[in-house]
């Protein structure tokens, strides 16, 4: 019985083996990879590829911001913020700041708010920041 079964799964093989036989991949295998589908930068895809940060400055009277880009795509970005200045226990906005920029994928940009035109405390708040993909 043992010996039915190996010649007829030989037979078998052979038949299989005889029969042309023509692979659903093998054109596209042969193909040149193409650039494939171009993807839409999303708003959702920028909040994930943007990193801000903000410390206080070296001459201890601005703040450093900065934007980093590890987006694989331009992106138009903006920081707004304003300088508070306090005397007498008086706290009056002394300025508004606004600076705009596109940021090339991979690439960092550094703003620094200038609280200098305080003579005493001073503070920067209401700092906003936005990007969005460049249209194209």
């Amino acid at each position: 019985m043992r010996l039915l079964a190996t010649v007829a799964w030989v037979g078998c093989a052979c038949l299989l083996a005889s029969m042309p036989y023509h692979s659903p991949l093998s054109s596209y295998a042969q193909a040149e990879p193409g650039p494939g589908p171009k993807k839409k930068a999303s708003q959702a895809s920028v909040r994930q590829c943007m990193k801000f940060k903000q410390k206080l400055g070296d001459d201890q009277e601005s703040v450093d911001f900065s934007l980093t880009s590890s987006c694989e795509f331009a992106v138009v970005c903006s920081i707004e913020w304003e300088v508070s200045c306090t005397t007498d226990d008086k706290s009056e906005i002394a300025d508004k700041g606004k600076r705009s920029t596109t940021v090339d994928p991979k690439d960092r940009w550094e703003v620094n708010a200038s609280a200098s035109v305080c003579e005493e405390s001073w503070e920067i708040q209401k700092v906003r920041w936005s990007c969005a993909p460049v249209d194209s």
